[in-house]
């Protein structure tokens, strides 16, 4: 292992803006922070998604296609009350746009405001984007008959589109790629922009 390679690791990285939306009413980091702080569980049940009494039970062994709980943890702000015309969208783009993109175009702007950089100066510049995803229901959702399928399907719901997206709306020219590896698909993806940073490929 080079000398360069030791240096290079060694290079410190600073978090300099965040967003969220997480379960709990979390939609910023104060919000989150408070959540902590109290102590509060974000468990909840949700009728509005799905017949919770119809999938329960209690020994999922002795029957099939059922949940052993009621609830879970869901982001309960509705993704379709998205500003469209903000992120210079058309109507047809909008229809198919899964809820995940729709989420990060939000999150992304905010934490590039929460870091002090306008869109002005980010535009252009050498800023990665790098997503860790997991799969989608909302594609196999949105359209049961392929033959139906909505012209901006593709564009709208596949995973490998959504650092893209983010990319060309906010033109970065970074490395821009999606992870997605299970459950470590966050980490890995945290991992991957510490390495384009230390490696120079990236500047934010």
């Amino acid at each position: 292992m080079g000398s360069s390679h030791i240096h290079r690791n060694n290079v410190p990285i600073a978090v300099v803006g965040l967003a969220c939306r997480l379960p709990g009413d979390a939609t910023c980091p104060t919000e989150y922070w408070n959540l902590l702080k109290e102590g509060r569980d974000a468990y909840s049940t949700d009728t509005d998604r799905y017949n919770t009494s119809a999938f329960y039970h209690a020994n999922p062994k002795d029957r099939q296609n059922v949940l052993p709980t009621k609830g879970g943890h869901f982001i309960k702000e509705d993704p379709y009350a998205f500003d469209t015309s903000f992120f210079k969208l058309t109507a047809a783009e909008a229809a198919v746009l899964d809820p995940k993109q729709r989420i990060l175009l939000e999150v992304t702007y905010e934490a590039l405001e929460n870091a002090g950089l306008p869109l002005p100066r980010v535009a252009g510049t050498r800023t990665a984007c790098i997503i860790g995803t997991a799969w989608s229901d909302y594609r196999d959702a949105l359209v049961r008959d392929f033959e139906q399928w909505p012209r901006l399907y593709l564009m709208g719901v596949s995973d490998e589109m959504v650092s893209n997206r983010l990319s060309h709306y906010f033109d970065l020219r970074g490395p821009s790629l999606t992870v997605e590896t299970a459950c470590s698909s966050s980490l890995v993806a945290i991992h991957q922009a510490c390495e384009s940073l230390r490696s120079g490929q990236a500047e934010v």
